[in-house]
């Protein structure tokens, strides 16, 4: 099999991944030709965004988004033989980089850029601010209700929220969070950031995972809760110290 070279970019929760195979037309350059890129999702807003920028200042380039999941979008890039762009919520994870040396591929990683994982509620909850340990509680099935969580005379159930298990957002969560263990069963499985947005601003029992990136310029009816300090030990109760994306 011809070698292929594949750069990973790293974004600490997003990289982008290009596929150098063989050139069909020597006359396209880095501003100039054709490229389908394949985008996670929860990037393809601001991805959208550096397309539109990109095309007004090089107006000789043609860039196709193509929106995906972080698996499936690997997948996509496993298959091609042309060159390609692939830009995810995660890096590659071990099962992948196998699947990869196997066909002679060599992943190369670069850090291009920031993104984040946020949790989402809807904005009437009074719960502005969690530890980590809670959250990984209320997803592991052991916590169930909010009152446990701090909305007072509130035996309402968490509504759970996640996304599909090919996505960048779901991979990052269950090893961050959940340390590897699987997630217990949950309110909704939402198959795009959009579903995610909409079910949490519909549902006030709703707990959702949103990417930064995606709520980035958006006026969406949500509340992103803070979260504490990762060494604050449970017996700190709330009064850890809380930090809140900006």
């Amino acid at each position: 099999m011809k070698n292929k070279i594949i750069i990973v970019c790293t974004i600490v929760a997003s990289l982008v991944i290009l596929v150098q195979g063989c050139m069909k037309e020597p006359t396209e350059t880095t501003t100039k030709g054709k490229v389908d890129v394949y985008v996670d999702e929860s990037l393809y807003p601001v991805m959208k965004q550096e397309e539109e920028k990109f095309e007004s200042l090089y107006t000789q380039a043609n860039i196709s988004l193509v929106k995906t999941t972080s698996r499936e979008g690997i997948v996509q890039f496993l298959n091609v033989e042309t060159t390609q762009v692939f830009v995810s919520f995660r890096q590659m994870n071990a099962e992948e980089q196998a699947v990869m040396k196997r066909a002679d591929m060599t992943p190369q990683e670069y850090r291009v850029a920031l993104d984040a994982v946020v949790f989402i509620v809807h904005p009437t909850n009074p719960v502005d601010s969690l530890r980590l340990t809670q959250l990984d509680s209320v997803f592991k099935g052991i916590t169930k209700t909010w009152n446990e969580l701090g909305w007072k005379n509130n035996s309402v159930s968490i509504g759970t929220c996640i996304p599909g298990q090919n996505s960048g957002l779901y991979e990052v969560v269950a090893r961050k969070i959940l340390h590897g263990e699987k997630f217990a069963p949950v309110s909704q499985i939402l198959d795009s950031s959009e579903a995610m947005l909409r079910y949490v601003e519909e549902h006030q029992n709703a707990l959702g995972i949103m990417s930064v990136s995606t709520l980035r310029g958006r006026d969406d009816k949500v509340k992103i809760v803070a979260l504490t300090d990762p060494s604050a030990p449970d017996s700190l109760g709330t009064k850890g110290k809380y930090y809140t994306p900006h």
